[in-house]
């Protein structure tokens, strides 16, 4: 559920109130055993990055009960609690964040546009906004400007890393974005760390080197690489500042 009672912040409340528990086991990467008041409950994970530094067995967490009947688990597990710090693990919620936000004009960087498009196919390419000018009735849509978004989760040092685990899929993103701008188009890669305790973001170098790679390649040919954090409560997730990505 979308939130728009703030004038100065863009945020995304969540469904249903949070439930507080204890991470268990994590039988395969969309599963989680987790223990809710003496009780062993089964919960979806919608990140299926390794995770393997925030699903710790007794870690506490939170989950989100979910009213459809017709879903293998009633639980999806939210959100990690690793100190003080509270850490989303629903790899939709930046999408959701950052339609909001597009919407507000609340990305310095991505104003100056009169309509948004989710989910646009360019040929071959399903890419996570189109941004343009609104077309005119029976006109087709030019996008300007494409944005991908990368939901970033893993922080070492207060350095926030991507990916977790090796992603072929991250790097046909970045692939396409370069051959987009090659063609004209503003293409921009957003990441969102969905958490607030990182203050620069880089490639994972060591678990990734050809995703890293193809990010200095998409530098160099001019895909502009943006930044933001966010702060996680339990009753939504902030869009905060931008923050700096440093490619070596």
């Amino acid at each position: 559920m979308i939130n728009n009672g703030f004038i100065d912040e863009v945020s995304i409340s969540y469904e249903n109130k949070l439930v507080l528990g204890k991470f268990l086991a994590r039988p395969n990467r969309f599963l989680a055993e987790v223990e809710v008041d003496s009780k062993i409950v089964t919960a979806h994970i919608a990140d299926p990055g390794r995770l393997k530094e925030l699903l710790i067995p007794g870690q506490l967490v939170y989950l989100v009960p979910k009213s459809n009947l017709n879903r293998k688990t009633q639980w999806q597990l939210l959100l990690v609690k690793q100190g003080e710090t509270l850490i989303s693990l629903n790899s939709q919620l930046p999408n959701q964040l950052i339609a909001n936000a597009l919407q507000l004009e609340k990305i310095k960087e991505l104003t100056g546009y009169n309509y948004i498009q989710p989910e646009y196919t360019i040929g071959s390419s399903r890419i996570d906004f189109a941004l343009g000018k609104k077309p005119k009735k029976d006109n087709i849509f030019v996008p300007e400007c494409v944005v991908e978004v990368k939901s970033v989760t893993l922080v070492k040092d207060k350095v926030a890393l991507f990916p977790d685990a090796p992603t072929k899929r991250g790097v046909k993103h970045v692939k396409e974005l370069i051959l987009l701008k090659e063609n004209g188009v503003r293409a921009v890669l957003l990441f969102v760390v969905q958490r607030i305790d990182a203050y620069i973001v880089k490639p994972n170098l060591i678990t990734d080197p050809d995703f890293s790679q193809t990010l200095n390649n998409a530098k160099t040919a001019g895909v502009e690489i943006l930044a933001y954090r966010t702060l996680l409560t339990t009753e939504k997730i902030i869009l905060k500042e931008s923050i700096p990505v440093v490619i070596d």
